[in-house]
């Protein structure tokens, strides 16, 4: 086990917050992912888009609103607003439109405006519920099939940053990850913690840096503790921290299209504080040389259904 300070990687006088943003949905892509590049670019500023390139079978999650604490959140989050009802039916009584297949070029939009592209999931309701469930054999089978279809849409390459859809993880996933067939990927953003490292799972250490989303998402806290859309940005600012890892997630799908306003004066308010957003990849070659062990378990985080990796200090 390894004792670091952050400061070694983070310069006490500097703040930095890396900028993840998944694209899930069909609607995401074709609407979300387009906005944000532009606005992104147009204020000079770069970050990791995580692409789901299967189908979109989102409107299977209709299911989960027979559990209270799913269904709760999407009434504080006003889910039909906020994603669209065409999300919330996707792939419900009919098979999902296959996002990677039709909308290529919209997926390769990110890399045309100098951002970094990640691997989020080939089919995400199915990634996102099924991969505590999945035996290694389908672990490998549905990710080559993924890698694959990566290699399609980005003329021949393979992905270099990977994360896990709603930061789920299971010991097959991580065993994967470490193999021989994801040697292209760098470094993996599947957990929710404040420390990067190395992930202890099962007492074993896996070799696939973990960079954490260290900051809450907007459907987690808006409605809670008097967080509302007046006083989001403000709320998040305020847990951004200098000399520190800071990982922030968004969603095409809410700060692409219903909050896009709302983001982008976030975006101009770390402007004026002086908070750097960059790639995680930026992050990775910050960090890259430590020898850091983290704690990886299971747990279930405030304002999300469900229990979801978190890395932890040893």
């Amino acid at each position: 086990m390894v004792m670091e300070d952050d400061r070694k990687y983070f310069a006490e006088n500097e703040t930095i917050l890396g900028l993840k943003i998944d694209v899930d949905t069909w609607r995401g892509t074709i609407m979300g992912l387009p906005s944000l590049a532009n606005m992104l670019q147009e204020e000079g500023i770069r970050a990791t888009f995580f692409l789901t390139i299967g189908p979109d079978n989102m409107g299977k999650h209709i299911w989960r609103l027979v559990k209270p604490k799913f269904f709760l959140k999407m009434l504080r989050g006003n889910a039909a607003k906020l994603y669209g009802f065409d999300i919330l039916f996707k792939g419900f009584l009919w098979p999902g439109p296959d996002i990677g297949t039709n909308l290529k070029e919209i997926l390769r939009m990110p890399l045309h405006h100098n951002h970094e592209v990640a691997l989020h999931a080939y089919d995400h309701y199915k990634w996102q519920t099924r991969i505590s469930k999945m035996c290694a054999e389908e672990v490998k089978l549905d990710n080559l099939k993924a890698f694959e279809r990566w290699k399609n849409i980005f003329g021949g390459a393979l992905p270099r940053a990977a994360g896990s859809p709603g930061w789920q993880l299971s010991e097959e996933w991580l065993d994967f990850a470490d193999s021989k067939y994801c040697s292209s990927i760098l470094y993996r953003s599947d957990s929710r913690g404040s420390v990067f490292g190395y992930p202890e799972f099962g007492r074993k250490v896996y070799e696939k840096l973990q960079i954490p989303t260290t900051l809450p998402t907007y459907d987690e806290v808006i409605g809670r503790n008097g967080v509302t859309n007046e006083n989001y940005n403000e709320y998040i600012l305020s847990l951004i921290e200098p000399g520190q890892l800071n990982v922030l997630t968004i969603h095409a799908e809410s700060e692409g299209i219903a909050c896009f306003d709302m983001f982008k004066d976030f975006v101009k308010a770390c402007k004026d504080k002086n908070i750097k957003i960059v790639p995680l990849g930026d992050i990775y070659n910050k960090i890259k040389d430590t020898k850091r062990v983290v704690r990886l378990h299971m747990e279930q985080i405030p304002g999300r259904d469900g229990k979801v990796a978190i890395v932890s200090k040893k």
